[in-house]
């Protein structure tokens, strides 16, 4: 009897689209969607509802859900718009407010003329820049109140503001006792800074109005230091406390909470999915490593189930030997999360790996603790026995089943290591120098000075470049220093802004050799050093003497926002765009 060849492994990925029914909800947000449904159904004043988290820790799914919710109720009418879509509208309540009346269709009899009348003052505003006729220029984020009272003056600034007109034709509308217009806005902290703030304070002033309920999803600390750099850096309000001005424009706020508690259902409907029922408490190990976060998680399954796919193939032809899925998942986690855990014991002997496996039950040397052990530890030994002391994660991951066996199985070690270091390009976009976009500006930075690098940013990009800045271009999950080499690698110039702390800063220190080793007589590269408030020429030279050869920006010699400053730098860089097309 012939035997059957054994059935391939489908590569069917698993989508990171948000969920929207209890259903396919692994992350236990039911309970959550539920209560913030009934809030917005039952408020009786103008509501503003923060679904506050960060990348990838399921605001959109719990949005999706609260909306599901209330579509049951006949007297809600539901919106839902992405605020990066229209992040470049100049007036960026208009589309909202477009969005919203589209779905007035079962509630537009009576009130048809008001709601024209309504959008055509808006459009006319729009097509004049938001100056309408006979009515004062007034820009929503231009507020010139003292901090303390800046909340509280928002309601008397309307008066002035250009969306007055508007404000007073909505209030015309009489809502039917019960109906709740609900408007979801997602992805505000995708927007720049500008754009974000004015939107959010552009619904306050506007659609701040009986029967409104809004439902924002948003990372808090984002859309607080883009209020922060805002209102402190570009238009000089001294001691701006972002967090409390927020706390007037969002009434509710909600923090989505910890995944902790909840990990393992999502880690098993992921094992279930991929057919690899012994993998959960793996991925549940792999949860730590990234942080609880479901959509870090989700795209490490999506990348072993392309590791499964190329192995299976490899295997096909005769060039791998057959190596089990759990090796990957240990390799792929050391390699994000501690590269140079990695490194050490994928080129160790055999050796190195079985002592580490011995700790498992016993106590990890410390050799500072006790100098007088009977087996003195080599230098790998110390590393490795500092990395574990260090950190309970990488403890937990390597005195795992999979963990003791990656270690001690060193065949599969060594296959699953080198795999990963090879395929890690192929199977990971975001850190592939051949995928990689080529970004026209690398900005390098102290973190004390993160607004100023971020005000730099919003600046080039608002003047079509294209710009790297890892707080933003980096997602949960992906490589960091991979991710970094890469860009920087592609990046047409280095922006090395120079702080008092950046001699003592080895990654800064990095940055500026990768680009200086760039350099060919034929194409040197393009280093602009910025001079960071405090820094001076002669700081710089301490870092790299060779940055001095290069002219600097001094930031010293202007003040927030530095448009000046900002412009040099974007001029420099348009010459080097010109230069390298020709």
């Amino acid at each position: 009897m012939a035997l059957s060849k054994p059935v391939k492994p489908k590569v069917r990925l698993v989508p990171e689209e948000p969920v929207a029914v209890v259903e396919d909800d692994a992350l236990g947000f039911n309970a959550y969607a539920q209560t913030l449904a009934d809030a917005a159904r039952e408020a009786v004043q103008p509501l503003t509802i923060g679904i506050f988290g960060e990348w990838g820790t399921g605001k959109s799914s719990l949005m999706r859900m609260v909306r599901n919710g209330l579509r049951k109720h006949r007297e809600i009418v539901t919106v839902e718009c992405n605020a990066w879509q229209f992040q470049h509208e100049e007036q960026p309540l208009f589309p909202l407010i477009a969005a919203v009346v589209r779905h007035f269709d079962d509630y537009r009899s009576g009130q048809t003329q008001a709601l024209d009348a309504m959008l055509h003052h808006l459009e006319s505003a729009a097509a004049r820049g938001g100056k309408p006729v006979g009515e004062e220029q007034w820009p929503i984020t231009q507020v010139g109140a003292a901090p303390a009272d800046m909340p509280d003056r928002l309601d008397a600034l309307l008066a002035r503001s250009q969306y007055s007109r508007a404000f007073r034709l909505l209030a015309e509308i009489e809502v039917p006792r019960g109906w709740k217009f609900v408007v979801f806005v997602d992805d505000l902290d995708r927007c720049s800074p500008q754009r974000a703030v004015r939107l959010l304070e552009s619904i306050k002033l506007v659609l701040d109005q009986p029967g409104f309920v809004f439902v924002i999803g948003v990372s808090r600390a984002v859309l607080e230091e883009h209020l922060t750099h805002l209102y402190r850096e570009e238009m000089g309000v001294k001691n701006f406390n972002g967090a409390s001005y927020l706390e007037k424009l969002v009434q509710l706020p909600f923090p989505i909470p910890s995944h902790r508690d909840r990990i393992g259902g999502l880690a098993r409907r992921l094992a279930e999915r991929i057919d690899e029922p012994d993998l959960e408490t793996l991925l549940e190990l792999l949860a730590t490593v990234f942080d609880y976060n479901p959509r870090a998680l989700i795209r490490v399954v999506n990348n072993l189930i392309i590791d499964r796919s190329i192995t299976e193939n490899l295997r096909a032809d005769g060039k791998m030997d057959e190596v089990p899925l759990a090796m990957f998942a240990v390799s792929r986690a050391l390699q994000h999360r501690w590269p140079a855990v990695h490194r050490v014991l994928e080129l160790s002997r055999r050796e190195l790996a079985l002592a580490v496996a011995g700790w498992e039950h016993g106590v990890i040397p410390d050799p500072a603790a006790s100098p007088d052990l009977q087996s003195p530890l080599s230098g790998d030994e110390t590393f490795l026995a500092g990395e574990l002391r260090k950190s309970v994660e990488l403890k937990n991951l390597l005195f795992s089943d999979a963990g003791i066996r990656w270690l001690r199985d060193e065949n599969a070690r060594v296959a699953a290591a080198q795999f990963v270091r090879q395929h890690k390009r192929e199977i990971d976009p975001a850190t592939s120098s051949r995928a990689a976009p080529v970004f026209d500006a690398f900005i390098s930075y102290p973190t004390e000075f993160a607004h100023i690098a971020e005000g730099l940013r919003g600046y080039l990009e608002d003047n079509k470049f294209l710009v790297f800045l890892d707080r933003v271009s980096i997602g949960a999950g992906e490589q960091l220093q991979n991710s970094m080499e890469a860009s920087l690698r592609s990046a047409r110039a280095l922006l090395f802004l120079c702080g008092p702390r950046t001699p003592t800063s080895s990654f800064q220190r990095q940055e500026a050799l990768a680009m200086l080793d760039r350099q060919t007589d034929s194409d040197p590269p393009l280093i602009i050093p910025v001079l960071l408030p405090g820094a001076s020429v002669e700081l710089l030279s301490t870092v790299l003497p060779e940055l001095v050869k290069f002219q600097a920006v001094d930031l010293n010699k202007g003040d927030p926002p530095y448009s000046a400053a900002f412009a040099t730098i974007a001029r420099a860089l348009h010459r080097t765009i010109k230069q390298a097309a020709s």
